[in-house]
């Protein structure tokens, strides 16, 4: 059975079988319908009317609840590739390590090869 995601075909026939995009569930209405659940919260005493602002409030105090703590939601993200540089460090050190011992040898060669044309034309 072909369900379509992402690709949007333009054969008839294939455009029955595309799944229809799914949409986030509302954040809003979740929060006013536990509001109009537990009157006794100090925000539903307050007020009755469930803002943008109050809604992200509550969910910041029930994760702070749920978590057992009460400092403040580290919300930033990790750099992208945090993981990628923790796992190629010791490898890149020891590829610096064989760079600079070929650099080195590189250079001794270079400096025995003009002694030695130095002294052929001696």
């Amino acid at each position: 059975k072909l369900k379509f995601r992402n690709y949007r075909p333009e054969d008839e026939e294939l455009k029955t079988k595309t799944v229809s995009i799914a949409l986030p569930k509302p954040i809003l209405d979740e929060v006013a319908l536990k509001t109009i659940e537990n009157p006794e919260s100090e925000n539903a005493s307050k007020k009755a009317k469930v803002t943008p602002e109050n809604a992200i409030q509550l969910e910041i105090r029930a994760h702070n609840e749920e978590q057992g703590g009460s400092e403040l939601l580290n919300i930033a993200p990790r750099k992208p590739n945090w993981d990628l540089k923790r796992d190629v460090a010791k490898k890149m050190d020891k590829l610096n390590r064989r760079t600079q011992m070929a650099i080195v040898e590189l250079i001794k060669e270079r400096i025995n090869r003009e002694a030695e044309e130095e002294s052929d034309d001696e």
